[in-house]
């Protein structure tokens, strides 16, 4: 069965990924301790992630586990960094485009928050994916059987005619436990190269 539709994750792909910048931000200007955000901040993102609540609800939460008496900056400290620092992987777009040209589908399958997602639909990041699946729009993220299902019945191909691109790889095997071609993204030229090699390029 050929290949008709490739599926791309966002951060670490499309862009560069900027939460350590994010993370240090925010243990800074909160006057948090390593071990206070370890111990908090992973469990609780994973809410907002999946919409379960909103930003806000998330720095009330996350103020009160912490104990943490700082005021949060006008600026929301989930975009702060993120906007600062990021930074387009333009190669990738434009292989994108290519994709686009050769007659491949194209979706994007980002696990992201409502702040990351509008700092880069402001960058025009999305602009070349006609199917989007979000995880905080959809109430799934990663590495769920059903969000990579769901996108596969947005482009309307069978697993087998899909690949999937992330730079981490248990979103990878995800993929592939569906029955979807996975590919780990290291860097851009072993990118093109496992794409030839399975006759895209």
């Amino acid at each position: 069965m050929s290949i008709k539709a490739i599926i791309f994750d966002a951060g670490g792909v499309l862009h560069s990924s900027e939460n350590e910048h994010m993370h240090e931000d925010i243990k800074r200007t909160l006057k948090i301790s390593d071990r206070q955000f370890e111990k908090h901040y992973p469990q609780l993102v994973e809410l907002p992630v999946i919409g379960k609540i909103t930003e806000d609800e998330f720095w009330n939460q996350f103020l009160a586990l912490t104990g943490s008496t700082a005021s949060l900056p006008n600026e929301s400290l989930f975009k702060r960094e993120y906007r600062k620092r990021f930074k387009v992987h333009a190669d990738v777009l434009d292989l994108v485009k290519r994709l686009k040209e050769k007659g491949y589908q194209l979706a994007v399958l980002s696990d992201t928050i409502p702040s990351h997602y509008q700092v880069n639909q402001e960058k025009g990041l999305y602009n070349s994916f006609p199917i989007q699946t979000f995880s905080f729009q959809v109430g799934i993220k990663k590495p769920a059987a059903e969000i990579y299902e769901l996108t596969l019945k947005k482009l309307g191909v069978e697993p087998q005619e899909a690949v999937f691109i992330d730079d981490k790889s248990e979103y990878v095997v995800g993929a592939e436990k569906v029955g979807i071609k996975g590919v780990q993204f290291k860097n851009f030229k072993q990118l093109t190269d496992e794409l030839k090699k399975l006759g895209i390029l």
